[in-house]
């Protein structure tokens, strides 16, 4: 790494620094709506949770992500790729 890192501020602007981020990832959110604790439900943040998602996938045809992250576009994408007729929910954001 660097001797200095450069660390991206909400303005968008770059300032010098000396210490670097570890950015781990964060938790993922269950949705609260009906149906949530179905067994057919997954969140993505473990090798066991994509194992599960991809058992899941071998016997389904269709799914549903929720969210439209880098990680759930990849994951859609990735189901795509094994033949699953996929569908993605994000969140319109406005200004």
């Amino acid at each position: 790494m660097p001797k200095r890192a450069a660390s991206l501020a909400r303005t968008a602007r770059c300032s010098p620094t000396t210490r670097p981020l570890l950015a781990t990832g964060g938790v993922p959110k269950r949705a609260d709506i009906p149906g949530a604790g179905l067994g057919n439900i997954f969140v993505l943040r473990s090798r066991a949770d994509s194992e599960a998602i991809l058992a899941q996938a071998e016997r389904s045809a269709r799914a549903v992500i929720l969210g439209a992250s880098f990680i759930g576009m990849e994951v859609a994408a990735s189901l795509r790729e094994r033949g699953l007729d996929v569908t993605v929910i994000g969140i319109r954001w406005s200004r």
